[in-house]
């Protein structure tokens, strides 16, 4: 094997040289993270009470739940607004 299969076109190089684009989207691809972040953690924070109450009395069998309907589609719409508008499983 001679020494150009070992290349494999890229260089080292100091941070000033990355060029303006690529600094401009290493920027937006980290505000996309800290924005993916912030709506996990909000969804998370709406899910873990809903669940923690679910399991609050185990010896319980059963759940009685009233306007169950209107409650969860309240809580979808919560869900949705959280996570940025996305939709939920087959909408």
């Amino acid at each position: 094997m001679n020494k150009t299969d070992e290349d494999f076109g890229f260089s080292l190089v100091d941070d000033d040289f990355v060029p303006p684009k690529a600094e401009k989207r290493m920027h937006e691809v980290d505000e996309d993270r800290q924005l993916a972040e912030s709506r996990l953690n909000d969804v998370m924070d709406l899910i873990l009470p809903f669940v923690n109450n679910l399991c609050a009395d185990p010896s319980k069998t059963t759940i009685y739940w009233p306007n169950r309907v209107e409650k969860m589609e309240a809580f979808k719409a919560k869900l949705i607004e959280a996570a940025g508008g996305a939709k939920l499983g087959n909408e």
